[in-house]
């Protein structure tokens, strides 16, 4: 049995088995303390001994300790610094950990109780939200000033050829061999079948093509590196709308049937149409974007409230170690977040070509995309792994084309 402890208002119920305090601070002045509550350090040590032990060298160990389960307690500060913490004398794997937040003197509790293992996931692919997300918000939410964000040109803009009856390409994402790019059927067609085209991120050539999934006009695709599984929102208006789908990527590459399971997203049990979703890999913490907000998911499909969007629709999300990068399509005149005039800008295609930056779901600035003269509408992006370069996947209207570009963002990712 594992019980947590947060400060009030808690996010969501979640598993200490990830729990990490890689980026949590030691208090100041209290370093020697918790080692010493760790068995590192003799109570009675000579400052020489003293100096020799690091808050690196503490944190490291305390990680350790929590993995073993021989911790019985955590106290953080308000801040989120460590200042204590209590050994389990007995080391039973199935005591009780607490994680304490203590402010201006006091504790304030909220306890949540569950057991792990009465949990029996019909897919364990599909991960619950991670169990640090709380405590790393309250530690990172440090407002930084960001550089101005700017409107960047798009550059290497190719096409993706498709066909007219899959000619909307919808959604995209990318691993690190494959950018994989959905084509949906047009409006007219509702039976909520699309192609997916998987393509060699060397050659540019594609190595796999599948039609006729069940994906229901497949609006936001993400991937999750750490099980090889691709996420699919189902938003459209057949039976598979108000879901999302996931199957594995050696299925999609390797032939045969593309086991394809759902899940639906719940608020207070009932279940929401989702437009937008990404898995942070970083942080093990899967968002989805409906209506005009952004949420966290459980395992079970429970979304928690993350941020409201700034205006318009979330068409897509790509989410990376706390900052959230949500696609945004507004055609609805003036939009302030942008500082621009949707409709009467002399830049191209503003109003289908937004990125809106969050993090830590406050957010922090938009940039508008500058695609030339062709009609590009933004669907989703990915972080190509280099630098500060993103992947940029368009719905080429007006042809039976999708495209593949890239953009320099200059914001952390």
């Amino acid at each position: 049995m594992i019980k947590i402890y947060l400060l009030l208002p808690i996010i969501n119920v979640m598993s200490l088995e990830n729990f990490n305090l890689n980026n949590i601070n030691i208090a100041k002045g209290k370093v020697n303390k918790v080692a010493v509550k760790l068995g590192i350090l003799d109570s009675n040590a000579t400052k020489k001994e003293k100096k020799k032990v690091t808050e690196k060298k503490v944190i490291k160990k305390l990680n350790k300790s929590l993995d073993k389960n021989i911790i019985e307690s955590i106290v953080l500060d308000s801040s989120g610094n460590v200042i204590n913490v209590k050994k389990n004398k007995n080391k039973d794997p199935n005591e009780e950990v607490q994680i304490k937040v203590k402010k201006k003197g006091k504790i304030k509790l909220l306890s949540t109780t569950f057991k792990t293992k009465k949990i029996k996931l019909k897919d364990k692919r599909f991960n619950r939200v991670n169990s640090n997300y709380v405590v790393k918000n309250k530690i990172n939410n440090k407002n930084k000033k960001l550089k101005k964000l700017g409107n960047p040109n798009v550059f290497n803009l190719k096409d993706v050829s498709s066909s007219s009856s899959y000619s909307v390409a919808q959604a995209g994402c990318e691993t690190d061999k494959y950018k994989i790019i959905c084509f949906r059927r047009p409006d007219g067609n509702k039976d909520g079948k699309v192609r997916i085209k998987v393509i060699d991120k060397k050659t540019g050539k594609t190595v796999k093509q599948v039609d006729n999934l069940p994906l229901d006009h497949a609006n936001g695709m993400t991937y999750n590196e750490n099980t090889g599984t691709i996420y699919v929102t189902n938003c459209g208006e057949g039976s598979d709308a108000k879901k999302i789908s996931y199957f594995s990527l050696n299925d999609l590459l390797n032939g045969g049937g593309v086991n394809i399971k759902t899940k639906k997203v719940k608020i207070n049990g009932e279940a929401i149409n989702v437009s937008a979703i990404s898995y942070d890999n970083a942080t093990n913490t899967m968002y989805v974007g409906a209506g005009d907000t952004i949420y966290a998911l459980d395992h079970l499909g429970n979304a928690t409230k993350i941020s409201k969007i700034q205006s318009g629709v979330p068409q897509d999300i790509y989410a990376n170690n706390g900052y959230l990068y949500v696609v945004r399509y507004n055609p609805n005149g003036k939009d302030s977040a942008v500082g621009i005039n949707t409709i009467s800008s002399k830049q191209e295609n503003a109003s289908l070509n937004i990125i809106d930056v969050y993090k830590n779901g406050k957010y922090v600035g938009s940039k508008t995309l500058k695609t030339g003269g062709e009609n590009y509408e933004l669907e989703s992006l990915s972080y190509s792994g280099k630098g500060n370069k993103f992947t940029l996947y368009f719905n080429h209207k007006g042809t039976t084309n999708g495209s593949i570009g890239s953009v320099n963002i200059s914001v952390p990712c």
